[in-house]
C-alpha cells in the first residue's frame, strides 16, 4: 500500500469550523435548563462539586460513595471550580467534551476516508445525534468515555499513517518500534483515560488492538516481507505491550491520584498505603 498522500485542504478547515459551530451551538444554547439537578446529575454533579470544593461550599449533603473511577467527575469539577456550583458549572465540561468529540470524528473520518464530504457527513450526523446531544448537556460520565474512545481511534489512525511513512531505525528493533509509535502510545493513554471515566471505556482495546495488528501485517505483506506475523511479534511486541497494557494502566492509576486516600510513597501493601487503598477502591467499583 502506498504512503497516504491525502492532505488537509483549505476547505477542510472551513467545513470543520461550520460543523463545530453547529455542534457547539446545539450543546451550549440553553444548557442551564433545567436549572436544577436532573436525572443522574444528582449523584455525579454533587460528587464533582465535592472534588472542586468542600461539602459546606457545595450546599448539599454528600451522596453515596462513587461507584465509577474519578476522571469524568474531575473534569466536571473543573467547570464547577471555574463557573461555580450552578447548572452552567455542572454542564460546561460535558458540553465541551461533546463538541470536541465531533471535532475528533471529523478528523478520524477525514484521515481514514480521505474525503471532506465523508468527514462532514460523519461529524455532522454526530453533531445532531439525539443521544449524544443529551449526554453533552448533562453532568454525567458517558460523554467523556465517548471523547476518549474517539481519541484512541484517531491516534491509532495517525499511527497507521506514521507506519506507512516509515519509522526511525535503531537497534535493537523493539527500541526502534517504540520511537516510531508515539501516536500508538497516545492511543494507549486515551484508552486509560476512557477507562478512568467508566470501566467500559477499556473495551475499545478489543477493537483497536486487532485493527492495529492487522494494519501492521498488511503493511509488511504489501512491502513483500516474508513471515509477516513473526516480524510483527519480533519487532512490535514491546510496542504493543507498552502502548496497550502499561500506558493505559498507568493513565488509569494516575487519574486516582488525589482522590484515593493513602500514603503514595509508603511500602506498597502496608496499612494506609496508596496502592492498597487504590486496589480496595477497584474492588468496591467491581
Amino acid at each position: 500500500m502506498p504512503v497516504d498522500t491525502r492532505t488537509w485542504r483549505g476547505r477542510d478547515g472551513v467545513a470543520l469550523c461550520i460543523v463545530v459551530v453547529v455542534a457547539a451551538a446545539l450543546r451550549f444554547a440553553g444548557v442551564t435548563s433545567p436549572n436544577t439537578l436532573y436525572f443522574d446529575e444528582y449523584h455525579y454533579a454533587r460528587q464533582a462539586c465535592f472534588l472542586a470544593w468542600d461539602t459546606s461550599a457545595c450546599g448539599f449533603e454528600e451522596t453515596r460513595r462513587p461507584v465509577h473511577p474519578p476522571l469524568a467527575r474531575r473534569l466536571i469539577a473543573l467547570g464547577i471550580r471555574a463557573l461555580g456550583n450552578n447548572p452552567l458549572g455542572w454542564r460546561v465540561a460535558p458540553a465541551l467534551a461533546g463538541t470536541l468529540s465531533v471535532v475528533l470524528l471529523y478528523l478520524l473520518a477525514r484521515r481514514l476516508l480521505g474525503s471532506t464530504a465523508a468527514a462532514v457527513t460523519a461529524s455532522g450526523l454526530l453533531a445532531v445525534d439525539a443521544l449524544h446531544f443529551i449526554h453533552s448537556r448533562l453532568a454525567m460520565l458517558d460523554i467523556f468515555v465517548a471523547l476518549f474512545v474517539l481519541a484512541a481511534a484517531l491516534f491509532c489512525a495517525y499511527d497507521r499513517g506514521q507506519v506507512l511513512s516509515g519509522r526511525p531505525h535503531a537497534s535493537p528493533a523493539w527500541f526502534s518500534s517504540l520511537l516510531g509509535h508515539r501516536w500508538r502510545v497516545a492511543a494507549g493513554a486515551a484508552v486509560g483515560a476512557a477507562a478512568a471515566c467508566k470501566w467500559p471505556g477499556a473495551f475499545v482495546l478489543l477493537a483497536i488492538v486487532p485493527l492495529t495488528l492487522g494494519w501492521e501485517l498488511a503493511t509488511r505483506r504489501d512491502r513483500g516481507l516474508k513471515a509477516a506475523l513473526v516480524g510483527v511479534f519480533r519487532e512490535e511486541s514491546v510496542s504493543f505491550i507498552v502502548s496497550f497494557m502499561l500506558v493505559p494502566a498507568l493513565a488509569y492509576a494516575a487519574a486516582h491520584v488525589g482522590t484515593v486516600r493513602g500514603v503514595l510513597l509508603a511500602w506498597p501493601w502496608s496499612e494506609g498505603s496508596w496502592l492498597r487503598a487504590f486496589v480496595d477502591e477497584q474492588v468496591f467499583f467491581y
